[in-house]
């Protein structure tokens, strides 16, 4: 989500206010119009619920859910809270919703022995977590960071019923080493949340949609584990990232981790029955793609 007046690169200092969401100085985030009125748009559209305070309406009870109503269940994706009804008054923090809070004295993030979960023996497990993305609890979330983009595949996207959420065009190109290109759908952008309570973390991120069959729903890479300061560790099967006054953490799943590895398998035995895969160079195997940047650079973008 960007504004029309994005600055790509900040211009001279005007005031010591700065904008993180048009990227300039001139006015504090917290003032910025455009940015209330495009989060007031997203909630509207039923994102960001979780951070909406309901209130009694003029004339009317207290807000209470009607009966009936029942969460949709969708494979391996769960909804949050019920989207917004017009006509209720809504009030919602911004500041915990954009985490703009400036924490002066980072925390020490480490991880001890006694935090270690799932295998007590040594393994290789891939670190699978659950998040919150535009309300939706997402399972088979792909910790990778090797990878350049964070990407949600299409299958778990159409899934989602984004509905009025518009994909932006893009020209970014993914392709395997065995020289087959994957066109992204699109990109959007949508609100992603780790952690439990008070400890809790929220962005807005932009993600690449990719339809390319895979036995995750989504991955994060590098955009998000930087964007949220994060520190993984394969061995504990953890992600830790600070929050103001603390550490937030989301614990990895091995059972999911596992399944995935499976399906993945399964996958990719499929393909090579059903498709005549190419022949993949000498020393360049698996299923990695690759990201090329602005000035033609290849970095790594694994699906």
């Amino acid at each position: 989500m960007r504004p029309r007046s994005w600055k790509d690169t900040p211009q001279c200092p005007k005031s010591d206010k700065f904008c993180r969401f048009h990227n300039d100085y001139g006015h504090t985030t917290e003032e910025c119009r455009h940015l209330k009125n495009e989060i007031e748009r997203l909630i509207q559209n039923g994102y960001l619920q979780e951070y909406v305070c309901w209130e009694r309406a003029r004339g009317t009870g207290p807000y209470q859910k009607k009966e009936g109503d029942k969460a949709r269940e969708i494979t391996a994706l769960s909804p949050g809270h019920e989207s917004h009804e017009p006509g209720r008054p809504i009030k919602i923090a911004i500041k915990e919703v954009l985490d703009i809070e400036i924490m002066e004295d980072a925390p020490i993030i480490q991880f001890g022995r006694a935090e270690r979960s799932g295998p007590q023996t040594t393994h290789n497990d891939a670190l699978v977590i659950t998040a919150t993305i535009a309300n939706y609890e997402v399972g088979r979330i792909f910790i990778d960071p090797e990878s350049s983009a964070d990407i949600i595949f299409g299958e778990a996207y159409d899934q989602m019923q984004l509905g009025d959420v518009s994909l932006e065009k893009v020209n970014t190109s993914l392709y395997e080493f065995a020289g087959e290109v994957v066109h992204p759908r699109g990109m959007v952008s949508l609100p992603l949340a780790m952690g439990r309570g008070t400890m809790r973390k929220t962005y807005l991120l932009k993600f690449l949609v990719v339809d390319v069959p895979s036995a995750y729903n989504v991955i994060l890479g590098r955009p998000t584990l930087n964007t949220f300061q994060a520190v993984v560790s394969t061995y504990h099967m953890k992600i830790k990232f600070p929050i103001p006054g603390g550490v937030g953490e989301v614990q990895g799943d091995p059972l999911q981790s596992r399944e995935c590895y499976i399906e993945a398998v399964r996958k990719g035995h499929k393909r090579n029955v059903d498709d005549a895969p190419a022949q993949v160079p000498p020393g360049k195997k698996g299923k990695t793609l690759k990201e090329k940047d602005s000035e033609g650079a290849e970095t790594p973008a694994k699906v």
